[in-house]
């Protein structure tokens, strides 16, 4: 599994046109990324593993306006539920359509 193309988020990079080619996703800007830098105090993999999940700083992140608000935090949900690996086939499925 690439863990690259999974946003701490709940956002998928690969459906971005600059993934890979521009960007590497967000986990190779951690030093820029207010939640990368939040997990990293916390000790965690992504803010849906979060005690205080969804906070007002992923409530009021919109990472992709083609998706509808909040799409991010069901999506971290989600991949609660069911792991990382089911939730990047679910979702790099689901939103193919908005690569390239």
């Amino acid at each position: 599994m690439n863990m690259d193309s999974i946003g701490a988020c709940g956002d998928w990079c690969g459906k971005c046109p600059h993934f890979r080619r521009e960007c590497q996703g967000c986990r190779s800007k951690a030093g820029e990324c207010k939640f990368l830098k939040c997990l990293a105090r916390r000790a965690i993999e992504h803010c849906g593993l979060c005690p205080e999940f969804p906070c007002k700083d992923l409530e009021s992140f919109v990472p992709d306006d083609r998706l509808p608000r909040g799409y991010h935090i069901e999506s971290l949900r989600y991949r609660n539920e069911v792991g990382a690996d089911k939730w990047l086939e679910r979702y790099s499925r689901e939103w193919r359509h908005f690569v390239g």
